[in-house]
């Protein structure tokens, strides 16, 4: 299965340039023991997430469905799972209100019943895991090669940053979840608005969404990921600045851009930085290059 991964982070005065020379353990708060207090929210969640995999089983068993076949299908047994994580009173329906902020209901409501079943949420992923396309695509856009210079001198140290920014950022080993919670990692209620007949892609993991079901420790999800096609292109966002292009051989985000916008490129009186991970090959693209909103960065991969 292909997906866009999008991300963003705000930083108020003065740019701050990630580099891949930061260490997320510098300055950091140890990660807590699991305390008391928190200790039945997560029970709770572990008793929910039984019932829910005892629901996906019954369901699995009556269609007399097997593990290769639900590879086999749109989104493979990924989506299973997470839709049964949505449903969240257990009818195997996803109401509204469960598919809260993810876009595209009424697109995905074949049967016009108010109601998204699995068979329709799959819909989302039909075709989406052949690797076979174009790159570049005909007629795509190139800016002209224009070098911002303040990319490669705007660079902090990271023993110079405060563990709580660097934890807030990175998420790595050494941070725990209180880090992102205090730097903005959490749920805004905000969701996206679609023009009326644009055929935009739908969103199976929100940003700040609690991803403890996946990870079996208290995590949040840091971006939104959008399931497309493979070798779908990746859109700049706004007006901005390459500021770091990663390999993320050791990463769960893969191939990734970072980019820069300042108050000017945006109209926001902020810093405002934009991750775009998951990509299939190594863009063209060099720290301090500057890109036009809507430029292609590169295609989308696993």
């Amino acid at each position: 299965m292909s997906s866009v991964a999008l991300s963003a982070f705000w930083l108020s005065g003065e740019a701050l340039a990630k580099t891949s020379g930061f260490s997320t353990t510098t300055n950091a708060t140890p990660a807590p023991s699991l305390s008391l207090e928190a200790a039945p929210v997560l029970m709770a969640r572990r008793h929910r997430d039984k019932r829910k995999k005892r629901s996906l089983k019954k369901t699995s068993e009556d269609t007399g469905s097997s593990a290769k076949v639900e590879e086999e299908r749109p989104g493979g047994r990924r989506v299973g799972r997470d839709f049964g994580h949505i449903d969240q009173d257990g009818d195997d329906k996803a109401s509204r209100a469960e598919w809260n902020r993810r876009g595209n209901f009424d697109r995905l409501d074949a049967d016009e019943d108010g109601y998204l079943t699995l068979k329709e949420v799959r819909a989302m992923y039909k075709g989406h895991s052949n690797r076979s396309y174009d790159w570049p695509p005909q007629g795509m856009r190139q800016s002209e090669q224009e070098i911002d210079p303040s990319a490669a001198e705007d660079l902090v140290a990271s023993h110079k940053v405060d563990g709580i920014t660097v934890c807030g950022i990175e998420r790595g080993r050494g941070c725990d979840t209180r880090a992102p919670v205090e730097t903005g990692l959490f749920e805004t209620g905000l969701g996206p608005v679609f023009p009326e007949g644009a055929a935009c892609p739908g969103i199976d993991d929100l940003y700040a969404l609690d991803y403890t079901f996946k990870r079996n420790k208290q995590a949040y999800h840091g971006g939104i990921d959008m399931p497309v096609r493979w070798g779908t292109p990746m859109l700049a966002v706004a007006d901005g600045t390459v500021v770091a292009v990663f390999k993320g051989e050791n990463s769960k985000r893969g191939i990734e851009v970072n980019l820069r916008h300042s108050p000017e490129d945006t109209g926001i009186q902020l810093w405002t930085y934009t991750q775009y991970g998951h990509m299939d090959k190594m863009p063209d693209l060099k720290v301090g290059q500057r890109v036009k909103m809507g430029d292609f960065l590169g295609p989308t991969g696993n």
